[in-house]
């Protein structure tokens, strides 16, 4: 339901009106957008976007009831999809799927919805109280019913809320590099650069992206590093690429804020380093499982050969055949790689003794695996 009190339309209002005028003009027609980098991008990009968040704030299509936008019915969500496409086609020359970037847009429209929600709610709370927010009429600008405001209320009263409202919030003030693209991202930025055969780099996209005189300190100071830097380059006095340039101040100033006071926990490590140890981790088992195959084998060579010996004294028609053994050869010629400066096969089992009282009790196995995690 859309509200319009007292003939002053909100300022949302103009906005959703403005963005369905901008939509009929385009009736009859479909307009073409390219997929970038997981971004919708190209002619009227913003007109398209801007009509996703409308519709996701719909209480039809995205209700507030629902705790994270991934438990909203995949049906509600489907009908926002095609409602863009009844506009827009997406053309990914990449194989990106374009559904999972209209989807991320909804989730953010849905996420910054209930954020701004609970900002109304804490402005009332603030001043009187949690009853008499739940008692009040919810906010014109919001523009959503009174039954929506009661639920969303009630959820910010919560202990689970509370804390995870209180987490975000430290995260958001001791956040220190920021953008000034607006609700422009970055690969939009990027593409309209590139289209337009304009000169682009990491170190131009990040200028850009931060070119407002209200961005933090430490943005203006990277900004400056960075274009020094590409100076020098230009000039001959160093051989650092742009992309070098970017991760090279970008990591020194993240280095900085973690000494600063940032504690680097299990989530803040890099997903590829808690990838490669893990690849390493199994790897060792794969070695482990393999070497463990070639003993086996070689044991059930030794088993044949003394039934061989046995039946060819006394019944040779039961002797297998030498065909039947041609796998051994392979394992054989496998087998020199376990025996160093001449040990026997007795020798080969000893040296993995650890290996085997860990195969024999696989408890011990799981706690090192798990010290070997901790210590990471």
């Amino acid at each position: 339901m859309w509200y319009c009190r007292n003939n002053d339309c909100t300022i949302k209002e103009k906005k959703r009106r403005s963005c369905m005028k901008e939509l009929s003009k385009f009736r009859g027609q479909i307009l073409e957008l390219d997929l970038y980098e997981g971004r919708l991008c190209g002619y009227k990009n913003e007109v398209a976007i801007n009509s996703v968040c409308m519709w996701t704030r719909q209480s039809q299509n995205c209700p507030l009831n629902y705790d994270a936008f991934d438990d909203i019915p995949p049906e509600k969500i489907q009908r926002v999809i095609k409602n863009l496409y009844d506009y827009f086609t997406i053309k990914s020359s990449t194989g990106e799927d374009p559904e999972e970037a209209i989807k991320k847009i909804m989730r953010n429209a849905y996420n910054r919805h209930r954020n701004k929600i609970h900002k109304a709610y804490l402005k009332i709370q603030n001043l009187s109280s949690h009853e008499v927010a739940l008692a009040s009429e919810p906010p014109s600008e919001l523009e959503i019913n009174k039954e929506d405001w009661i639920y969303m209320c009630k959820t910010f009263d919560t202990p689970d809320f509370k804390k995870k409202s209180d987490r975000g919030t430290a995260a958001a003030k001791a956040k220190e590099i920021n953008h000034s693209a607006g609700n422009r991202s970055f690969a939009s930025v990027e593409y309209d650069l590139i289209t337009e055969n304009k000169p682009c780099d990491a170190v131009i996209l990040f200028s850009e992206t931060h070119g407002s005189k209200k961005l933090p300190p430490k943005c203006q100071e990277m900004k400056k590093t960075m274009e020094d830097m590409k100076e020098a380059t230009l000039r001959g006095e160093s051989s650092k690429t742009p992309s070098d340039i970017y991760e090279t101040v970008y990591n020194e100033q993240r280095g900085s804020l973690n000494k600063r006071g940032r504690k680097a926990s299990q989530t803040h490590k890099s997903l590829a380093d808690l990838r490669e140890k893990e690849i390493q981790l199994l790897n060792g088992r794969i070695e482990s499982l393999q070497t463990e195959n070639i003993l086996q084998r070689r044991e059930t060579r030794r088993l044949t050969n003394l039934i061989n010996s046995f039946f060819s004294k006394h019944y040779p028609s039961m002797v297998v055949p030498d065909d039947e053994m041609e796998d051994d050869a392979e394992v054989s010629g496998r087998d020199e790689d376990l025996d160093v400066e001449g040990q026997n096969d007795e020798d080969d089992y000893d040296d993995l003794e650890d290996e085997n009282y860990i195969r024999d009790y696989p408890d011990m196995e799981d706690r090192n695996v798990e010290g070997a995690m901790d210590d990471e």
